[in-house]
């Protein structure tokens, strides 16, 4: 049997298109040395069939659905036997046998050989032999691999290589180093079982999409140092692979391993500085007398979706699936958070006030330098304009401060890191970025922030933004399900470090919000935002709002629970006017409101 199903008219346009791909390739500084790296992934397509439309649906009018595009996976060549590495999560159910796409387009057959008990590793070997052009990765030794490292994820992302016959290409760095402990497994849309994987992996900024599943992880000499999964840390959010040492392990696999390339001077700088900071962060496990603050959560579906359902249940149940993997993307967890230790003597920490959901006001540090041991502590100040709160240990704490740089002058294009704690004990993580706009005043704030593209999650919300020098700049705030940006989109709001040391004393010796009247309507609501209770003599009452009115905007700021009304409030004064969108039965009003006291 021939080793190619395509003709050959089918084969041209798509081996024109890897031809212009790797041409455009080598002419790119840095990407260059990835070239034969590019056939060495190949593609397992999706044996899951797509939905075809019923005859009684208008295809003008039936919205998208994910399942009419079955997405593969990926799978890596080791060796010239043809001998392929992937993860079970890259695999239907049971496979034993796999068809997979040559880079160019080509077919082959690839039969399962053995799986891991503790990686989800399964090699594979192609029936064919190595004879299709394919190049071997060279294996890395993983232990080595430092963070800060660049790093590049390549496969079969959105169907890349099966559709345009070359592997997916992206560039980043190592963020982190940790296990991803027992729980749930990852879903994506429709329910889908993503990735049950939980273990050490490699965290990397690099981009990892469906279809990069099995797909390589390689060093900047083009070796192997991991293969890429769907999994990740519920508290992070960020990309993942499984270290090839422990694959290969698992497998019971002997293969010569060559040491990553050594960091680059600047990185391995920033890297330097990263760690020193780290020493001056620790992390908090807050008490949420109201659970984490979340909107009203959404059930998970009961059923996942079918192509063998009828058109209106598929419909409904994929916009379920939707929204509910949409917030399981945003929604708090309930994990100690990071603060800046600021007093080492007063036992003074700072974090973001966002860490502060579910009404927390007290906590416990978690720190291995307690050595099993704990430390209460308590808010003693909140600023809700700059999204600061102020922490007090009970006792003093015998570790580093974060070095701040109380005039930072950030300018547009400045590089920086954010640096966050990783669970108890465990390392520092670290995303790259650069300030990527100054002076942003995000919806219903009268502060300015400072916003930066680096990955910005719950895992390091709280912490430090340094500079290549190692000078603590600015801290990461306001992320929370209520943002507009999301986690990890690249676009993130941090407090500046003068904003913070202005906003220091007020928090230290008057409690800053808390120690002085706050603004507010005169109004209570429910969770549709309809008023229930309505102060008389409050600014509510004195502009005509109405009990049952249901409050749309403020300031042009949608309004879908308390806490967007909060939001808004945080940037207001008593006296200030704030203008109300609202709905009674069926008609919507404008009406200024001039602030009160809130009692």
């Amino acid at each position: 049997m021939p080793e190619c199903t395509r003709s050959q008219g089918q084969r041209r346009p798509i081996l024109l298109l890897t031809l212009i791909f790797w041409a455009v390739l080598a002419s790119t500084p840095g990407l260059a040395g990835q070239e034969a790296a590019l056939r060495s992934v190949v593609a397992l397509p999706a044996t899951q069939p797509a939905a075809t439309p019923d005859q009684d649906e208008d295809p003008n009018q039936r919205p998208e659905n994910p399942l009419n595009w079955a997405i593969g996976s990926s799978a890596v060549v080791i060796d010239h036997k043809g001998t392929l590495l992937t993860l079970e999560e890259a695999l239907p159910e049971g496979a034993t046998t796999l068809s997979v796409v040559i880079p160019g387009g080509r077919q082959a057959q690839a039969q399962v050989v053995r799986r891991g008990n503790s990686t989800g590793a399964v090699l594979l070997r192609l029936d064919s032999g190595n004879t299709l052009g394919l190049t071997p990765l060279p294996i890395a030794d993983s232990e080595q691999l430092r963070i800060g490292a660049v790093v590049w994820t390549l496969g079969n992302a959105f169907n890349a290589l099966e559709l345009d016959g070359a592997a997916s290409v992206s560039r980043g760095e190592v963020s982190g180093r940790y296990e991803i402990p027992p729980g749930p497994p990852i879903r994506g849309r429709g329910g889908v079982i993503l990735s049950t994987y939980r273990g050490p992996v490699i965290e990397v900024s690099a981009a990892v999409n469906d279809g990069n599943q099995g797909g390589a992880l390689i060093d900047d000499a083009g070796q192997l140092l991991g293969l890429v999964s769907l999994g990740v840390a519920m508290d992070r959010k960020v990309g993942t692979a499984v270290p090839i040492h422990l694959i290969l392990e698992d497998l019971g696999l002997e293969l010569s391993r060559q040491s990553p390339p050594p960091l680059r001077e600047a990185d391995a700088q920033l890297v330097m500085a990263a760690e020193r900071v780290a020493e001056a962060i620790t992390l908090v496990y807050l008490q949420r007398p109201q659970g984490p603050g979340n909107p009203r959560l959404l059930s998970r579906p009961a059923r996942v979706v079918s192509p063998e359902m009828p058109p209106y249940q598929r419909r409904t149940l994929q916009q379920q699936w939707d929204r509910y993997h949409h917030f399981q993307q945003v929604f708090y967890t309930d994990q100690a958070v990071n603060a800046l230790v600021i007093d080492a003597a007063e036992g003074l920490l700072l974090t973001s006030l966002s860490n502060l959901h579910g009404n927390a006001m007290a906590g416990f540090l978690v720190d291995p330098r307690l050595q099993g041991g704990t430390i209460g502590v308590e808010v003693v100040g909140t600023d809700a304009a700059l999204d600061l709160a102020l922490l007090r240990a009970e006792q003093p704490l015998d570790w580093p401060e974060a070095p701040f740089r109380w005039d930072p002058q950030l300018r547009l294009g400045d590089q920086l890191a954010i640096v966050g704690k990783h669970r108890d004990g465990g390392p520092f993580t670290m995303t790259q970025g650069i300030v990527s706009a100054v002076e942003r005043r995000p919806p219903g704030s009268r502060v300015p922030f400072v916003q930066i593209d680096a990955l910005a999650n719950y895992g390091n919300l709280g912490g430090a933004v340094i500079n290549h020098q190692g000078e603590v700049i600015a801290m990461t705030t306001l992320l929370g399900p209520r943002a507009p940006w999301l986690i990890n989109s690249g676009v993130s709001m941090a407090a500046d470090a003068a904003a913070i040391y202005r906003a220091l004393p007020p928090m230290r010796h008057l409690g800053g919000d808390l120690g002085r009247p706050r603004p507010g309507l005169g109004i209570l609501v429910d969770d549709e935002m309809r008023i229930v209770r309505l102060v008389p003599g409050s600014g509510a009452h004195e502009a005509g709002i109405q009990l049952g009115d249901r409050i749309m905007t403020m300031d042009d700021v949608p309004m879908t629970d308390l806490y967007d009304l909060r939001g808004v409030l945080a940037g207001r004064a008593i006296g200030d006017t704030v203008t109300l969108v609202i709905q009674r039965r069926e008609e919507e009003l404008s009406i200024d409101v001039v602030l009160g006291r809130l009692d």
